[in-house]
């Protein structure tokens, strides 16, 4: 089960609520309630013109239709568009009128990167014009949804993250001003939308600049661990691959850094970005991701263009060599992620989305 599903569990803590939980290409990791039982499997439409990868099979629709019927749920949610959402719209057209309100969240690239790929289009369609709901991180993907075809009850945006404890968060963040830090942090994502090479090769453009810095790399992929290695070797950086460690800790490793770096050819409204907002770190974001909302472009973070490491190099230098801008950005983030991070906030907006459903 994906982090964002596990962490959505804490909201519903105290509500008196039931989950069930349903994963319907592998069992989940762990949690209340959850179905196992079910065998059969349908083969997915194959992904011919592109290299992104989902399970070639799945759990037969007609359990998921007959775990609902047993169940008779107020709501279905799935999450996220690609393959659960798939699949919860056939199990949809076996119920028919009988199938709960639904509601369906868009992760990332669900339809910013997938609703450009011929593979995916009508299954998007399928699903925007089926569900009931939409909750989604900007009003660019809502307008998006509207262009695939939902005609639902409501549309709702939101986060992913179930936002935060912003106290325990502060206490998480270095008290020197983020001008004084000397960490450097880099998603190291390397895959079908992850581009941490192009951001290697930026570090590389600029290595006078950040001689003076640690740079930590975390979720780094193996060709970004070589990649690094290599560009250390060359260049005499202090680069070290971090290893997996407990969110707790990841936040302490944020609250360390001057800036943080994720690039990417396409994401929502990153995680790591709200995180860097409530800990002091200047965001460098691919303009790829769903920033508009949360970041002013030269002023509380900087959007870089994915696949230009000339880009980047240089919204890495400004962030080294201006102290105001970062102080200050770091001013701003914190009082927007203040307002609306806080895990209270949050956790009644999907509340109240849900009641709305149910009214």
């Amino acid at each position: 089960m994906a982090i964002h599903a596990i962490r959505l569990v804490n909201i519903f803590k105290g509500q008196g609520c039931e989950l069930h939980f349903y994963a319907w290409d592998e069992d989940p990791v762990s949690g209340p309630l959850l179905h196992k039982k079910l065998k059969r499997t349908l083969k997915l439409p194959p992904l011919r013109n592109t290299t992104i990868h989902f399970p070639k099979t799945a759990r037969d629709p007609t359990e998921l239709a007959k775990l609902i019927a047993e169940i008779q749920p107020d709501i279905v949610h799935s999450m996220p568009i690609q393959g659960a959402s798939y699949h919860v719209h056939l199990t949809k057209k076996i119920m028919g009128e009988k199938f709960p309100p639904w509601f369906v969240s868009c992760w990332g690239q669900d339809m910013h990167l997938f609703g450009r790929l011929n593979d995916h289009r009508q299954h998007i369609r399928d699903v925007m014009s089926s569900c009931d709901y939409f909750i989604s991180e900007s009003a660019e993907d809502i307008e998006l949804a509207k262009k695939f075809g939902f005609k639902g009850r409501d549309s709702f945006i939101m986060t992913t993250s179930p936002g935060f404890d912003v106290r325990k968060i502060a206490a998480l963040r270095n008290p020197r001003a983020p001008s004084k830090r000397k960490w450097i942090l880099l998603k190291g994502y390397q895959h079908f939308y992850g581009r941490a090479l192009t951001a290697l090769k930026a570090l590389e453009l600029c290595a006078s600049d950040v001689a003076n810095y640690k740079i930590g790399i975390y979720a780094a992929s193996p060709s970004v661990e070589i990649a690094a290695q290599l560009l250390s070797i060359r260049t005499g950086l202090s680069i070290q691959i971090l290893p997996v460690v407990s969110h707790q800790q990841q936040l302490r490793r944020v609250g360390k850094a001057r800036v943080t770096i994720s690039n990417n050819l396409s994401d929502g409204v990153p995680n790591t970005m709200l995180e860097a907002m409530l800990l002091g770190a200047f965001p460098i974001q691919s303009d790829t991701a769903r920033t508009a909302t949360w970041l002013v472009d030269g002023v509380s973070g900087l959007n870089v263009c994915h696949d230009d490491p000339h880009a980047i190099a240089a919204a890495l230098r400004m962030a080294l060599l201006d102290d105001r801008l970062v102080d200050h950005a770091a001013e701003i983030n914190f009082k927007l992620a203040e307002k609306e991070l806080n895990a209270e906030i949050v956790r009644q907006r999907f509340l109240d989305a849900y009641k709305s459903a149910l009214a």
